[in-house]
């Protein structure tokens, strides 16, 4: 339930009594205060929630800043005698809150309807402020949902595009990224060069030392790869222990170059995760659009991985 609070100010004590008695039969949820100056109406305004202050022309006059004391929701009601109802709605009219002027010899119910159409007024306003107040919440907070749904929906394409152990792309985006590079390359008359590797003896590695170390070393392959290729060199987990560098705009011979020393990379720092310590080593195939002369992204794969098996035949 919501009470109203009205302040009356008045010179005349009695008038100021008989207002309130007329105003109080409006409603129970009404509650009327009578002041007896500016500084008393400033104080209640302080201690009580005032809805209206109903206030004599004159006095209104004679106090121009009370309108500032009062909160900003507060409405006011003017008495004035008739010779003052134009000077009084057009001082009035300067104020920014709702107001009426009504004639000091009004008829109680009209005074009454005054009362009540201020109030009214008032509570729409409040419920106004209220509903944008809603709004401008709801619209933060849906904002942030949708921020936070797109930060979920930029994880969630990482996570389609990365393998969920090294964290390199995955096979599913090397063949987007090669489909596409493969084109542009031959669109744009440059080289494309591939190399596909493979950790020696990591089935071995596995069955001797665990999966947990065998996770650690692809993960560890990962790191050395990443920090030893440029920034437009793309790395990928294709299957096992095998894994694919895509080299833009690379010749074979720099190709060969990169292999070499991702070879180095490997095998000169033995593999330690704190339990277990071993030498790793992999071997490398290396194609090149040009060099190769591949008529699929497919076969530019096939060639590398067939370069790579004679790489371990060959040991």
């Amino acid at each position: 339930m919501t009470i109203d609070t009205i302040i009356i100010y008045h010179s005349n004590t009695d008038s100021s009594k008989t207002i309130a008695s007329q105003i109080s039969e409006i409603s129970d949820d009404i509650v009327t205060i009578e002041a007896g100056s500016a500084e008393e109406v400033k104080q209640l305004c302080a201690e009580y929630n005032c809805s209206l202050l109903l206030i004599e022309a004159d006095l209104n006059t004679q106090n121009q800043s009370i309108s500032a004391q009062l909160p900003d929701d507060t409405a006011i009601l003017i008495l004035a005698h008739e010779e003052q109802i134009e000077d009084s709605i057009r001082d009035a009219s300067s104020l920014s809150r709702n107001y009426s002027v009504v004639s000091a010899s009004s008829p109680v119910l009209l005074l009454q309807h005054y009362v009540q159409i201020l109030l009214k007024q008032r509570n729409m306003s409040l419920e106004l402020l209220r509903s944008r107040a809603t709004i401008h919440e709801l619209t933060e907070q849906l904002a942030s949902k949708k921020q936070s749904l797109h930060t979920q929906q930029h994880y969630l394409d990482i996570l389609a595009e990365r393998d969920g152990l090294t964290g390199l792309y995955n096979r599913k985006q090397l063949s987007n990224i090669l489909q596409r590079e493969f084109q542009r390359a031959i669109e744009l008359d440059t080289d494309l060069s591939l190399l596909i590797m493979d950790i020696n003896g990591f089935k071995e590695t596995n069955r001797k030392h665990g999966h947990l170390f065998g996770d650690f070393v692809l993960n560890e392959i990962a790191a050395r790869l990443t920090s030893n290729t440029r920034d437009s060199d793309l790395c990928f987990r294709f299957s096992g222990g095998n894994f694919i560098i895509l080299l833009l705009q690379s010749d074979i011979t720099h190709a060969r170059q990169a292999a070499k020393k991702l070879v180095g990379c490997c095998s000169e720092k033995p593999f330690n995760n704190g339990q277990t310590v071993k030498k790793v080593t992999i071997s490398i195939g290396v194609s090149s659009l040009c060099d190769s002369k591949p008529e699929t992204p497919e076969q530019l794969i096939n060639m590398a991985d067939r370069a790579m098996s004679q790489s371990k035949a060959e040991k």
